[in-house]
């Protein structure tokens, strides 16, 4: 892969049978304020008129490079896929039902420059459908790499991982061993992504998160984004995977924080009752335990 040294940003749009919104989030694109920009558009063998119209963009702006998959891969396949295909430096994936300001790219770009330690730059976020948009203004989810793994848990999991729209340093995607998991694969990532860099937030521009009336459970998820119904154990190995992503950042007693952090957050996953229950009410077991690990 060759990469551009230059400040343009990849933005790569993963989609399948997105006709009824991939227009606008399209158009979102062509006027954002920052020109120097390449576009990557996926269609994953759709069977609406995706692709006629993506075909039609392609066509009118040069900085659209259109793919056609001609067979369906998962979501994470094809999210994985434009990203793969891009040059920059800096990237960001567009879902073919979000929006975003026209200067969305450039103030994320301009507060990634002033940070050199950022390793992914969000915004305010505002919830819609139809035309109505409610804004929602305590969402937290900046972090600092060096904060302990223990807080970039926390704050994963009481994120709704929108920040995964956000502008992110490709040198850091590059070294990310995607993992292959139908439940939550964007947390893992995020907890990676977090282990290289700081979360900053950039003000001054919004992006608007598509949300139906009717929210699809998630096993309509799993089926319809992984062309299988979500495992039993789905929740587990989601635990298992992040814990190992957390446990990397520290140097000693690898294996007790692994299973420390799966414990938290399967806690967390599978039953609200006990969400957090560790941290939350500090048992003395617990308690000791974590300082014992902590060294």
């Amino acid at each position: 892969m060759n990469k551009k040294t230059n400040d343009s940003v990849s933005v790569g749009i993963p989609v399948r049978n997105g006709s009824p919104f991939i227009e606008g989030a399209i158009n979102d694109i062509l006027s954002q304020t920052y020109k120097n920009i390449e576009i990557i558009i996926s269609d994953n063998n759709s069977s609406d008129n995706t692709v006629e119209i993506c075909k039609k963009y392609a066509q009118l702006d040069n900085r659209i490079t259109l793919y056609q998959q001609t067979k369906t891969i998962t979501a994470l396949e094809n999210f994985k896929f434009v990203f793969e295909k891009s040059k920059s430096n800096f990237f960001i994936w567009a879902a073919h039902d979000d929006r975003r300001s026209s200067n969305y790219i450039e103030c994320l770009l301009q507060e990634m420059k002033v940070n050199e330690n950022a390793s992914l730059v969000f915004s305010d976020i505002s919830k819609f459908f139809s035309e109505k948009s409610i804004s929602i203004p305590d969402y937290k989810f900046e972090i600092e790499k060096n904060d302990h793994p223990k807080l970039h848990i926390d704050r994963t999991f009481n994120s709704k991982c929108y920040e995964i729209y956000g502008l992110i340093r490709s040198e850091h995607l590059r070294k990310y061993n995607w993992a292959d998991i139908e439940y939550g694969p964007d947390r893992i990532l995020l907890i990676f992504l977090s282990m290289q860099g700081d979360f900053i937030k950039a003000n001054g521009t919004t992006f608007y998160y598509y949300e139906p009336q009717v929210p699809k459970s998630d096993d309509e998820r799993s089926k319809e984004n992984f062309l299988k119904k979500k495992r039993k154990f789905s929740k587990l190995i989601l635990a298992i995977k992040c814990a190992n992503q957390a446990k990397t950042a520290i140097k000693k007693h690898r294996t007790l924080h692994f299973l420390y952090f799966t414990i938290i957050i399967s806690s967390r996953l599978i039953s609200p009752t006990v969400k957090g229950f560790l941290f939350r009410y500090s048992p003395k077991f617990a308690k000791k335990f974590w300082w014992s690990i902590r060294g």
